[in-house]
């Protein structure tokens, strides 16, 4: 199993914390950014000879109400929930 997130410190810690005997391999990448997430497909798929499955887990959430939450705020939550999710399956 390959966990991708933005920290190699969150992910080590994710993939040590897992169900005993799962093999987890930590890889870091942005999934708001389409070079970095066509790089880990890229990746995973060269190292693993292919990609069977793949989980959409990611996402962030600022609170406050619409009038509350600045332009960079809701930049991070789109390009992370959404434009995160279209770029993994593109690339996939």
């Amino acid at each position: 199993m390959v966990l991708v997130g933005r920290t190699e410190a969150t992910l080590r810690q994710t993939a040590q914390e897992g169900p005993d005997g799962a093999d987890m391999h930590p890889w870091v990448g942005d999934v708001s950014d389409l070079a970095a997430i066509t790089a880990v497909m890229n990746g995973v798929a060269d190292r693993f000879g292919r990609l069977d499955v793949l989980v959409n887990n990611e996402g962030v959430a600022i609170p406050g109400t619409v009038d509350q939450i600045d332009m960079d705020s809701y930049r991070t939550m789109m390009s992370t929930n959404v434009d995160g999710v279209f770029f993994a399956w593109t690339e996939a």
